[in-house]
């Protein structure tokens, strides 16, 4: 086993609560992490204090306490802000009543209840130094063998809280674990209660699965039942794992799809859809060029010409996450930016301006065949050549 290294300011606040004679551990994503020999995004800390008894003891540091009524309260250092750390109460769930969220919470003493109401084995374990690790579930076992597997009945599971068919593809992307046969036929047979959950939550776990290190493998296998909960569409045969961990490429890398019914920032959408739509445009001109080569007479294709023409329509760094999409070395492009060629409007050694005679609509429509003619290397970027044509031109 991974030997678990708690940073000190963690300690700290698990020593603090022992102190005054209560349980405390972390627990949860953080021990799961830290045996997988992961750093820990998140340190979340377990302890039988009440969430009041909470506040007492760290009344030194500055307390957030709007998860005050699921147990959970936030304390960070008022003097030396780092992290925030969550300290929340064992506890069980009462009933599910909307298939996400429980009716209520009880607060226990007891460390294992609070295990118990958790949702994978990977994510069911707990350690203090005094108790070390507590692994009632077989959480080790299925880290080392990659496994996901619900705590307890998987349909009972699914059945309270339909977020976690998602959340347990999620980790499949995330680990590159396979999810115990089982729990997957849980996962298919308690669908609909998953569709049901709201669109935000299930957006950011896909959002989350597709910037997974095995998020192709995931999709392969559960794109289908992905598009019927989220009622999207996109692509299944995607390569995703090569490409970066940024979201608009991730997406862009399942497009063409149907996204209108996610709830993810539009920006990200926008630029995905740029970032294929530049793809796809690289594509047409690498098609061109190699079909010239082995046919010389069905014509030439500038290909320098072309990418620029793409970053003029997409963008510098939409051109080159198409390219990136491809599977493509994007340094041909950074060559054409970093030599300061000409492929955008603010680039023309000429602007509005200095097209005085025209007006309205014309001053754009002559700056555009201008941009056109520069990029094809009919006409140089230098004024005075520029306003000749121009002139002669518009005039």
């Amino acid at each position: 086993m991974k030997e678990i290294v708690i940073p000190k300011k963690v300690n700290i606040i698990l020593k603090m609560l022992e102190t005054e004679g209560y349980e405390a551990y972390i627990a949860g994503g953080c021990v799961r992490d830290i045996l997988l020999g992961l750093i820990p995004k998140d340190w979340d800390i377990a302890a039988s204090a009440t969430p009041e008894e909470i506040k007492r003891i760290f009344c030194e540091y500055k307390i957030v306490d709007k998860g005050e009524r699921f147990g959970t309260i936030g304390v960070y250092e008022k003097q030396a802000p780092g992290g925030l750390y969550e300290i929340t109460t064992f506890r069980r769930e009462t009933s599910y009543n909307d298939g996400r969220h429980p009716a209520g919470v009880i607060f226990t003493e007891e460390v294992e209840e609070d295990l118990a109401r958790r949702d994978f084995t990977i994510n069911g374990m707990a350690f203090n130094r005094k108790r070390g690790l507590i692994d009632l579930f077989g959480g080790l076992d299925d880290l080392e063998s990659g496994k996901i597997r619900v705590i307890g009945s998987p349909k009972k599971r699914f059945a309270e809280d339909g977020l976690r068919i998602v959340r347990a593809m999620r980790f499949a992307s995330k680990f590159g674990f396979s999810i115990e046969k089982n729990t997957e036929s849980a996962i298919y047979a308690f669908k609909d209660i998953a569709k049901r959950i709201a669109s935000e939550r299930l957006s950011s776990e896909f959002e989350e699965l597709i910037l997974g290190d095995f998020a192709d493998e995931t999709i392969h296998r559960y794109g289908d039942i992905l598009k019927y909960i989220l009622n999207i569409d996109f692509r299944n045969n995607c390569r995703l794992n090569h490409l970066p961990k940024e979201a608009s490429i991730r997406f862009a890398g399942i497009m063409p799809g149907n996204f209108e019914n996610l709830k993810i920032n539009k920006k990200i959408l926008n630029r995905a859809e740029k970032i294929y739509l530049a793809g796809k445009e690289l594509q047409v001109g690498n098609n061109r060029l190699s079909k010239e080569m082995s046919d010389p007479e069905s014509g030439t294709t500038d290909i320098e010409s072309h990418i620029k023409m793409a970053m003029k329509k997409y963008g510098y760094e939409e051109t080159r996450a198409g390219a990136i999409l491809n599977g493509e070395n994007p340094g041909f492009i950074d060559g054409i930016r970093n030599s300061g060629q000409c492929y955008s409007l603010n680039q023309l050694e000429i602007n509005g301006k200095d097209l005085d005679w025209l007006e309205g609509k014309a001053v754009g429509i002559a700056l555009e065949e201008l941009l056109n003619l520069v990029i094809s290397g009919r006409i140089e970027n230098k004024k005075k050549v520029l306003l000749e044509y121009a002139m002669k031109h518009f005039g």
